[in-house]
């Protein structure tokens, strides 16, 4: 019976919140270093919050492989030429948090569909994973995601984030 636990059997577990934690704080370290080159080099401003099951310090792994965590980049200032350039947008946020990210023991990041993803590594083993999305709140006060459609041609484009409302 799939998730009984039964021996042999893949399952979900609970990662300790001694290990959450400082791989949030770790996040929001790199995060924020990464948030002031930004404000300072491009004028974009940016709140950071994390998101899903690591806001809640209820993370889980598949089968003890790395956890995942989660953190939304709220857009509140950006500038004409990025504001008319998502791809640049995207790219320039990547290249920042890069710079910073890396000297923490991340990967350089990997542009996903709806992300900028992350690896961190100690060793051999890659410890957990972080995915940055970047969202911004429409007039009508949905929050918007910044997505990046690898089809022919390339888009980049906010997508309305359902129930998102208050």
């Amino acid at each position: 019976m799939g998730g009984m636990g039964e021996e042999g059997e893949t399952m979900y577990s609970y990662v300790s919140k001694d290990v959450v934690k400082p791989c949030k704080a770790l996040c929001f370290d790199c995060l924020t270093k990464a948030q002031t080159t930004i404000k300072e080099k491009y004028g974009i401003t940016f709140q950071i919050y994390a998101v899903g099951s690591g806001s809640n310090n209820l993370v889980t792994s598949w089968n003890k492989e790395p956890f995942d965590m989660d953190f939304n980049v709220l857009l509140q200032k950006i500038p004409d030429d990025f504001a008319d350039n998502l791809r640049k947008l995207k790219d320039t946020i990547r290249r920042e948090l890069d710079a910073v990210c890396t000297r923490y023991g991340f990967s350089n990041g990997q542009d996903s569909t709806s992300a900028i993803s992350y690896t961190h590594r100690q060793g051999w083993s890659t410890d957990f994973k972080l995915d940055v999305a970047i969202v911004s709140r429409g007039s009508d006060g949905y929050y918007n995601r910044l997505i990046h459609k690898k089809t022919w041609p390339e888009q980049f484009v906010w997508n309305q984030v359902r129930n998102s409302r208050n």
